[in-house]
């Protein structure tokens, strides 16, 4: 049983190289069943350990040059910028009667989805249109209530809430 344990002890076990600036150190971790990664505070060595592979895994970086090692690699965090485009709309007259528009803030040139849903979340008219600024809804259908609309427009969801009068 002794023998066995050794066995396994030897198994999970790993040496790890560590190098900073000023010297090279052997560290010994244990490993465990499943990853893990070993931080020392005193250098920027991180090692992780994969199940089913024995030998470090890790990244080392000189200048522009980059070393990685093993199954695992980095994740790019890299930090990316979009311009976002606020679009504003008001919806007049509200409440409205059979007729309502809604005048954006400044010209559009995607294609607007307009989506209506009734108290219960049922959609009741949804149709996309292509003028830049001003739209003309109709919706003669539709039962005095108040009503949830969605506007879409390229990836942007503006929502208002609106009344049909008799």
């Amino acid at each position: 049983m002794t023998k066995i344990f050794c066995l396994l002890n030897l198994f999970f076990t790993s040496i790890i190289v560590a190098q900073n600036s000023n010297s090279i150190s052997i560290q010994r971790a244990t490993i465990g069943v499943g990853a893990s990664i070993i931080s020392y505070p005193t250098s920027s060595f991180t090692a992780v350990q994969s199940i089913g592979q024995s030998s470090v895994i890790g990244n080392f970086k000189q200048s522009n040059l980059e070393l990685r090692q093993g199954f695992i690699q980095p994740l790019d965090f890299g930090v990316y910028s979009f311009d976002k485009i606020n679009y504003t709309a008001s919806i007049f007259p509200n409440p409205f009667i059979n007729t309502f528009q809604i005048t954006f803030n400044k010209d559009i040139e995607f294609p607007k989805n307009v989506q209506i849903f009734n108290i219960n979340g049922k959609l009741v008219f949804n149709k996309m249109f292509s003028e830049k600024n001003n739209l003309l809804i109709e919706v003669e259908n539709l039962e005095i209530s108040t009503y949830i609309l969605i506007l879409s427009i390229q990836n942007q969801i503006i929502s208002k809430k609106i009344i049909k009068l008799n």
